[in-house]
């Protein structure tokens, strides 16, 4: 009787968690809504060949000095719940992670020096 009433709870729970993953983000159908827009749509090609080219020009020159250039990586937050009277509170905390994320890369945060004694558990990785 326990028994059965454990494994319906947790087909209960599990339920919810398959059905959290259907939803989509909702820059997928905002991007697909832009894309309608042919000016848009011009733009977004256009910036795309230049992305295409200079990671090519950064391949070509991977032993050059251009290897040492920074990568820019486009970042979106969103803040779905966020209010607007909240908005330099949660940008700082947005930048925030990621300039953590920029030293973690770069190996420049405070607790780099952690990484040798963690090292052992992330085989591979330098």
């Amino acid at each position: 009787m326990i028994r059965n009433l454990i494994i319906l709870i947790a087909l209960f729970f599990f339920s919810f968690n398959l059905s959290a993953q259907d939803k989509e983000c909702g820059m997928e159908a905002h991007m697909h809504e832009m894309m309608k827009d042919p000016e848009f749509a011009r733009q977004w090609e256009i910036n795309q060949k230049k992305f295409k080219e200079t990671v090519r020009a950064r391949i070509r020159n991977e032993f050059g000095s251009r290897i040492m250039d920074p990568i820019v990586i486009p970042v979106a937050v969103h803040f779905p719940g966020g209010q607007e009277s909240d908005r330099v509170c949660l940008e700082a905390l947005a930048q925030n992670q990621i300039d953590i994320l920029n030293g973690d890369f770069t190996a420049t945060n405070p607790d780099a020096n952690l990484w040798t004694a963690a090292s052992a558990f992330y085989p591979g990785v330098v």
